[in-house]
């Protein structure tokens, strides 16, 4: 209200609709109808509106299409379906891991983490773990079996490996239909 910004040189970034819905909403309540001048918007959808608008800047973007959660889902289930998978894809229970697996390679994404960088960083992890000295039991019963901690360790870095698959998959088939 006591401000010389015009409601047009707003702009309002949010991570859900909810959000913008909301932000909005008070804005309005806040200095009345010229809140519809402001720009409030998810960050994907402002970002969607960016490359939209140049389309020159962003010519590996500018002819792909957004996907949506459920065209996610269908991908997915026919990457674990056509993929070997001994951990991700338990017997029984093809896609008992569709949802973890959907965060998680959304999240390596939200973090900037492209199929070869989490490939690398997988790598160091088999690594590191090659090179643990008490790995095995040397006395009693257990001799010479992997301690309990390492298998849990060991069962990770296998998931991982599984993963890092299907996100260089996802990716490749993202850029094949232009998605």
């Amino acid at each position: 209200r006591r401000t010389d910004t015009e409601p047009s040189n707003i702009l309002a970034l949010t991570f859900t609709e909810s959000g913008a819905v909301a932000m909005r909403r008070r804005l309005v309540e806040i200095i009345g109808s010229p809140a519809y001048y402001a720009h409030i918007s998810t960050f994907h959808g402002f970002c969607n509106e960016i490359i939209r608008s140049n389309p020159e800047d962003f010519t590996h973007l500018a002819l792909s299409k957004s996907i949506t959660e459920i065209e996610q889902i269908e991908l997915f289930e026919r990457l674990i379906k056509e993929t070997v998978l001994n951990i991700l894809k338990p017997y029984g229970a093809t896609f008992l891991y569709l949802r973890p697996v959907l965060k998680a390679i959304n999240d390596l994404k939200r973090e900037n983490i492209t199929p070869q960088k989490f490939k690398e960083i997988v790598e160091i992890q088999e690594q590191e773990f090659s090179h643990i000295e008490d790995l095995y039991h040397e006395k009693g019963a257990h001799r010479g079996k992997m301690k309990g901690m390492y298998k849990v360790k060991e069962r990770q870095i296998a998931k991982n490996k599984e993963l890092e698959e299907l996100y260089e998959k996802y990716q490749q088939s993202l850029k094949e239909t232009g998605a």
